[in-house]
């Protein structure tokens, strides 16, 4: 980080607050307006935005650093102004109006491992049509969801589970889904 870089981030947190609180960005972090960070409050760390950045801190305080970054896309300038415009024509903290924007906190998880099914060479000990459509789809190779093998079999997703818990089928574990880098649209 040079000497001019920013060395204070402004995070708003999603709670009754006013406005964003000011902490100090680690050496050798980078933030940007709009990224997902954790930052401390008390006792305790909370998933806020950086709402801006600037080379001072405020006179006479005391500031914790910045914990972590999420590697995801920011929230962009236009949703940062929403919020910020949803506040003000509510007469609501813009924290409040930020809780609900951030209301899926499994979003900054890590991507869950898949569970797939695929025959696993046991005949069942009762054939119905259902089953032998899931047989039909699941030959084709490829370990699938239950809820997509039973589309492709046109029956519901518990006949799926139940030739599984009868070891019909096998579970698979799939590579969790990873998120794709952004396009390269100028073709560099």
């Amino acid at each position: 980080m040079n000497d001019d870089s920013p060395r204070i981030a402004d995070v708003l947190l999603p709670l009754k607050l006013e406005g964003p609180y000011s902490y100090r960005i680690p050496l050798g972090m980078i933030l940007a307006p709009g990224d997902y960070v954790v930052a401390p409050l008390g006792p305790r760390s909370m998933i806020g935005v950086v709402w801006s950045l600037r080379r001072d801190a405020p006179e006479g305080t005391k500031l914790r650093d910045v914990m972590e970054r999420f590697d995801m896309a920011p929230m962009t300038e236009a949703h940062r102004k929403f919020v910020d415009w949803c506040a003000a024509y509510y007469l609501e903290a813009p924290g409040n109006v930020l809780r609900m924007v951030l209301r899926s906190p499994e979003a900054f998880g890590s991507p869950r491992e898949q569970i797939a099914y695929r025959i696993s060479g046991s005949p069942p000990k009762r054939m119905t049509p259902q089953r032998a459509r899931v047989l039909e789809a699941a030959r084709e190779g490829f370990a699938m969801r239950a809820a997509e093998l039973a589309a492709a079999a046109g029956v519901g997703a518990s006949v799926v589970k139940a030739m599984a818990k009868e070891g019909v089928l096998e579970e698979v574990a799939l590579p969790a889904l990873k998120a794709f880098a952004p396009p390269d649209l100028n073709g560099g």
